[in-house]
């Protein structure tokens, strides 16, 4: 997991190293970060439930990419691409890197935006820009993801 310093559209942003997702290599904390980013987004803020898959518990921060993860990524870049058509998300069942001193958030489709970009913004959305400053203080925050947390080369 990074958290990037220089991305021009957010004060900071957390990005997977590797993807997360079907067919992904799913590396625990990756893993981790994206079980959190997507629990505060279907636990809090306006319009929670609709992140929520139908009839699924709430999102277990395990480390480990299963079918509950897999339902919830999806069900994410389902609804976040339905409130936001303009600039929808690649629904694709997989939460991709971002580069550091990219500042690319673009999908690879033609005006879509990764899935970890959305996330982003909504957890700075929810919790406030001051909150994206560091997410370890926040009261999800799984504490076995600490370790792994890294600033990227600008």
């Amino acid at each position: 997991m990074y958290l990037i310093d220089d991305n021009p559209r957010s004060h900071l942003f957390y990005s997977v190293e590797r993807p997360v997702g079907v067919g992904s290599p799913n590396q625990r904390d990756d893993v981790l970060l994206v079980q959190f980013l997507l629990r505060v987004r279907a636990e809090c803020g306006e319009g929670s439930a609709e992140y929520v898959p139908p009839g699924e518990q709430p999102l277990a921060m395990d480390g480990m990419c299963g079918p509950q993860t897999i339902k919830y990524i999806k069900q994410y870049q389902k609804i976040a691409s339905q409130k936001n058509p303009a600039i929808p998300l690649v629904q694709d069942g997989v939460v991709s890197p971002v580069a550091a001193g990219t500042g690319g958030i673009s999908g690879p489709v033609s005006g879509s935006m990764l899935c970890i970009a959305g996330l982003n913004s909504h957890y700075g959305k929810i919790r406030g820009k001051p909150a994206t400053l560091d997410i370890t203080k926040d009261p999800l925050f799984p504490l076995a993801l600490r370790p792994y947390l890294k600033v990227a080369a600008s």
